[in-house]
Order: C-alpha cells, then structure tokens, then sequence
C-alpha cells in the first residue's frame, strides 16, 4: 500500500504529466468548441442545402412537363407523369422540411430527411453507412418518443456530446498523448538510477509492476472521467442535458442497432481503464528492455500509430479483429465490431485485453526477478 501511494505521489508531482494533461484539457477545450461551431454551421448549411435541391427538382419537373406536353406516346406520357408526381412527392416533402427548419422542428425535419435517405438506399442498392445509422437513430427515437437534437450527426447536449468525447480519447491523437503519459513509468527509474533502491525496500518484485502499473493508470482514469463529467455539465448548462437515453449507432454484424448513451458510456468508463492498464504494461516491458525513457516512448509511438496506418488497408479490414492492438480502440471496439451485440463486443474486447494483461504482466515479473 505505502509503494502504491510513494508511486502515485511521483505520478502526480511529475512535471511532464502535469504539463501533459493540462495539454490534455486544453485540447479537449478546443475540439469541442469547434465541435460547437461546426455544429452549427453544418446546421445552417441544411436550409442552403434543400433551397439548392427544391430549385433543381422545380428545373427539371418543368423539363419534364414541357417534354409531356410535346410527346405524343401515351407510353412516353405515362413514363414522363411517374417520374413528375415522384419529384411533385420530393418538392413537397423538401418544402415541409424547409417550414420544420425555420421553426426547429427537429423531429418533423430529421424524419422527413431519412425518409428521402431511405427511399435513395432502397433505389441504389449500395450500403450508404451514414444513411444507415441516422436512420436507425431516426426510428428509434421516434419508436421511444424522444426528443431530438438539431444536428444528429454532431449532437452537443450536455448526454449527446459525451458520444463524440468517447470517439476522440479513443482517436489516435488522444492515444498517443495517453501512451506519452505512461510511457515512462519504468524506463524514468532508470534515468534516475532509483530502481536499485527497490532492492533494499521491496521484497516481492510483483509489487513493483502492480503499483506502477496501476498508480499511473488510476490517476489518468479519474482525469478522464472528471474531463467527462465537465464537458457533460458545461454543454449541459450550454445547450440543454438532453437525455441519457440519447442513441449512438452501432454496426453490428450484419445490422446496425442502437444503444442509449448511458450505456455505451458506462461500458466506455470500465474498459478505458483496462486499455490504459495495457498501456502501462507494455510501457513497463519496453522501458524495462531499452531503459531509456526517450527511446521507450519512441518505440510506443511508432508502434501504435505505425499499426494505425497499417489497420487502414484493405487486407486489415477483418483481420485486425484477431490482433490484440486494435481492442486498445474502445469506441471502435464497442460502435464498429463485427460481432452481434453492444455487450459480445465488450466482452470479447475486454477478454483479449486481460489475457494481454496476464501474459504482459508474467513477462514483466519474470523480467524483473531475473534482472534483480
């Protein structure tokens, strides 16, 4: 307990993890104001959006009238008048969205726009995803009777927001920074020559990994989690808390559902905590092998986002599932699995990861034991 405590004091009264998370909040602070202003923007951007599309179909309805009155086949004119009355059904549906608009009627907006969106799927044929996953978040929250929120693709009440905070720790930039964190924790006891004094204070090496491993990973969890809960309650004062029965898409195995935020977020908080805990145990293993800090965070670096770049082609699409790095992604891992349901995809997330743990944390002891 007291080496547990000795270490999260050094984590805390550390001058490069303090510099780091306040770069953490800072940047935090930013991306959700622009997340803001591209709300809105990307809002107003709908009404130019249905005056361009009504004006176009007004163009080519009167194309097709003026091209009814001159045909003289009645096969021709029985063509020409399915395809007026389908753009007289999308002009009128465009200038409802347009009044639902200009009162913020979102529901009436939102339904009408997935409509058209579903109507272009079943003529297409080809799987739009983003068509796809409004229209499962449409249907649901007219199925519960919810409310709606003026951009669902960048939702920013105080229960919507929390959705695009899981995605960005989870993004690459954030995992980087969180990995730059922990990254130390072992390779530094090297750079300071304070390992050996291990030797004199503690007798089960194990110890060591447990209190570096989890001192670090604790501290960072409750910043995160204080970092949620303010950006829930700043957008919440803002822009309205919203509900937590809020949907986020999940693409599933061969459909897409939904979950309500409070559920995805919960899930989020406890497997974040087990992707930072395998972070601290390879950092563990790499600054044990190269004791050099610099050096270890280097390799840490190059390695995650190395994969990053690698995972995007598209060879990995279904093999990454069986490589345990792409489960240190939580969002992706609990929105974009191929496996049937929100909970199989936490679980068989979380299991790789505590498997990794165990193996990570055999090595290290054995390591440990062996250089002592």
């Amino acid at each position: 307990m007291k080496l547990l405590k000795f270490e999260s004091l050094k984590a805390i009264n550390s001058v490069k993890n303090l510099s780091l998370i306040l770069v953490l909040i800072l940047v935090t602070i930013g991306h959700l104001f622009f997340l803001q202003n591209i709300s809105s923007s990307h809002w107003n951007n709908n009404l130019n959006l249905i005056n361009d599309n009504i004006q176009i179909l007004n163009q080519s309805l009167a194309q097709v009238e003026n091209d009814y009155q001159n045909t003289t086949s009645e096969e021709n004119k029985a063509k020409l008048s399915e395809v007026m009355n389908n753009f007289d059904e999308q002009i009128q549906r465009l200038e409802i969205q347009q009044e639902a608009f200009k009162s913020n009627d979102y529901k009436t907006y939102w339904t009408l726009a997935t409509e058209g969106q579903k109507a272009h799927l079943e003529s297409d044929g080809n799987i739009n995803q983003e068509f796809v996953d409004r229209i499962a978040i449409v249907d649901y929250l007219n199925d519960k009777n919810l409310p709606f929120e003026r951009n669902l693709d960048l939702p920013v009440t105080g229960w919507g927001v929390l959705g695009q905070i899981m995605r960005q720790f989870s993004g690459t930039i954030f995992m980087l920074l969180f990995i730059i964190l922990l990254s130390d924790i072992m390779s530094n006891e090297f750079k300071n020559n304070s390992f050996s004094l291990f030797h004199f204070t503690v007798q089960d090496k194990s110890k060591i990994i447990v209190s570096k491993t989890f001192s670090n990973t604790f501290i960072l969890w409750m910043i995160i989690l204080l970092i949620l809960f303010g950006v829930f309650l700043a957008f919440g004062i803002i822009n309205g808390f919203g509900t937590p029965l809020y949907p986020i898409a999940i693409k599933g195995a061969t459909e897409t559902i939904v979950a309500p935020i409070w559920q995805i977020l919960i899930l989020f908080v406890v497997y974040f905590l087990i992707v930072l805990i395998t972070l601290a145990s390879l950092a563990i293993l790499i600054g044990w092998l190269t004791k050099n800090d610099l050096l270890t965070t280097g390799l840490l670096v190059l390695g995650y986002y190395g994969y990053n770049l690698i995972i995007e082609l598209p060879f990995m699409a279904q093999v990454k599932w069986f490589i345990p790095l792409t489960y240190l992604n939580s969002y992706e891992v609990l929105t974009q699995s191929p496996f049937s349901s929100l909970g199989k995809s936490f679980l068989i997330g979380l299991g790789i990861l505590l498997l990794t743990n165990v193996v990570l944390y055999l090595i290290n002891r054995n390591l440990i034991k062996r250089g002592s």
